[in-house]
């Protein structure tokens, strides 16, 4: 689903050709999801990219759909919602709710404010994402930061065994030229150990 057109062809564009995936995951969400970003908005600590989101079940404002607040992947306003949450209800942020058909694509930057509540359980969501390549020494180090912790992320659930990145994926048997220079890459930074 990475190599897909459809997903590559909007990364690049708006990254550039040497963006990067770094991941999908499928969940079946059974709660509220508290506002939170996936990233920092401090290119001095973290890297950032854009996080396709599709569901395969209809949501919207009352059953679960995903709420972002525009423009909070942009500083000041993303450190100005951090203190604002503090102990807010999760309805009282105001927000844009993406209201989704299965077959629609929600696509937003890893930096914004984002959270789902008063859905059903068993809301199904599936994500890609993508990376846009490091070009200074700054945005280098942040990616390297961000590889540093997602490598921790199978210990922290549970799962010391896990790779970040299935065997198989980075093994790339069909020998796919683009998977290849995104595994090249993600060992570069320290995401993958080289082969």
């Amino acid at each position: 689903l990475l190599e897909d057109q459809r997903l590559w062809s909007i990364t690049a564009q708006l990254y550039g050709e040497e963006a990067f995936a770094v991941g999908t995951d499928a969940n079946r969400y059974v709660g509220d999801t508290r506002w939170h970003p996936d990233h920092r908005a401090d290119p001095t600590e973290d890297c950032y990219g854009i996080k396709f989101a599709f569901y395969l079940d209809p949501v919207d404002a009352e059953t679960g759909a995903l709420r972002v607040v525009p423009g909070s992947h942009k500083q000041p306003l993303h450190d100005e919602i951090r203190a604002y949450i503090t102990g807010r209800e999760l309805e009282k942020i105001p927000a844009y709710v993406c209201t989704s058909e299965p077959g629609d694509l929600v696509a937003f930057d890893l930096r914004c404010w984002h959270a789902s509540f008063g859905g059903t359980e068993g809301r199904r969501m599936s994500t890609c994402v993508y990376y846009k390549n490091p070009e200074t020494p700054v945005e280098e180090e942040a990616a390297r930061k961000r590889a540093e912790g997602s490598r921790k992320a199978p210990a922290q659930y549970k799962r010391p065994g896990d790779s970040l990145f299935h065997p198989h994926w980075v093994s790339n048997p069909q020998q796919h030229p683009l998977r290849q220079r995104w595994i090249r890459r993600l060992q570069e930074l320290g995401f993958v150990d080289a082969a």
